[in-house]
């Protein structure tokens, strides 16, 4: 019941399916241009990060956590985990439901920073994602390389075209 309700929200978010799961024009297109080379793992895994980090809207969380570990204080992993998710949550990007009872088991982010290393995008310090006095660290060239060939691929179906700016690290 939990996995069917988390890739639920997660395939929604993507605008892949509609609210009654049926294939969005998005969607199509998706399937239409994995089709053309589907034995390619990494072209797959491209085509799957252009959807979430566009229509997912990764990208905005991304570069919103960019931004606030340039501003946030923190000695540690908790700490940065705890300053990130105050601020986002002060921002409205972090959902509630009072009624949802949580185990604490999984921790802030577990989930993104895993699909975000799978797919090349957020960077690993030994087996961990954080990194002292810097926090998390992405790959912004492959970042924005993926969300210019969105809207090549998939910008004429998309519905919430969304103005971006660049962020760099410097």
């Amino acid at each position: 019941k939990d996995n069917k309700k988390n890739w639920t929200i997660f395939v929604d978010q993507t605008e892949l399916f509609n609210g009654n799961f049926q294939v969005t024009n998005l969607g199509k297109r998706f399937i239409e241009r994995v089709e053309l080379n589907n034995t390619n793992n990494e072209y797959i895994n491209d085509e799957f990060a252009q959807i979430f980090l566009v229509s997912g809207k990764h990208e905005i969380i991304i570069k919103k956590i960019i931004e606030m570990s340039k501003s946030i204080k923190f000695e540690n992993q908790n700490e940065y985990l705890e300053e990130l998710y105050k601020n986002l949550d002060n921002m409205g990007f972090i959902a509630k439901n009072a009624p949802r009872s949580t185990t604490g088991v999984r921790g802030f982010f577990t989930a993104e920073k895993q699909l975000w290393y799978h797919h090349g995008l957020l960077k690993k310090n030994g087996s961990r994602y954080f990194f002292p006095k810097k926090g998390f660290l992405f790959n912004l060239n492959l970042i924005e390389d993926l969300v210019d060939r969105f809207y090549i691929n998939y910008g004429d179906l998309y519905r919430n075209p969304i103005i971006t700016d660049d962020i760099r690290i410097n």
